[in-house]
C-alpha cells in the first residue's frame, strides 16, 4: 500500500500500513515509523465511506503507537510498540481490554 497516504493538512502525508474493511467503512492503520516521527501517537482510526473520521483509537500514550491490527475471532485487535495487545470496540475506538505481552 505504499501509494496510499492519509493527508493531515500540510504537515504530514503518512503511508497507510493496513486497512481493514468493516461494514461500508475502513479501519486504517498509519505506518508506525512515520507516525512515531510526528505527533500522531494514535495512528489507528475508522474512516467512514464519505471520508470522514468516525473515531481514533483511545489507548493511553504509555501503551505506545500501534504497530499492527487485525481481526481475531470477530474482534478488532491491535498490537502496540509498548508491548500491549488491545481489543478495540470497532464502533467507538475504545480499548475494551489490554494485555501486556512482553
Amino acid at each position: 500500500m505504499d501509494d496510499v497516504v492519509a493527508e493531515f493538512g500540510r504537515r504530514l502525508n503518512a503511508p497507510v500500513a493496513k486497512s481493514l474493511p468493516v461494514d461500508a467503512d475502513l479501519i486504517v492503520l498509519l505506518g508506525y515509523y512515520t507516525a512515531s516521527q510526528t505527533d500522531i501517537l494514535r495512528n489507528l482510526f475508522r474512516l467512514r465511506a464519505d471520508g470522514t473520521v468516525a473515531w481514533t483509537i483511545s489507548q493511553r500514550d504509555a501503551m505506545g503507537i500501534v504497530t499492527d491490527a487485525d481481526w481475531r475471532d470477530g474482534k478488532l485487535v491491535a498490537w502496540t510498540w509498548g508491548g500491549y495487545m488491545l481489543v478495540i470496540d470497532e464502533h467507538t475506538g475504545k480499548v475494551l481490554d489490554s494485555v501486556f505481552t512482553k
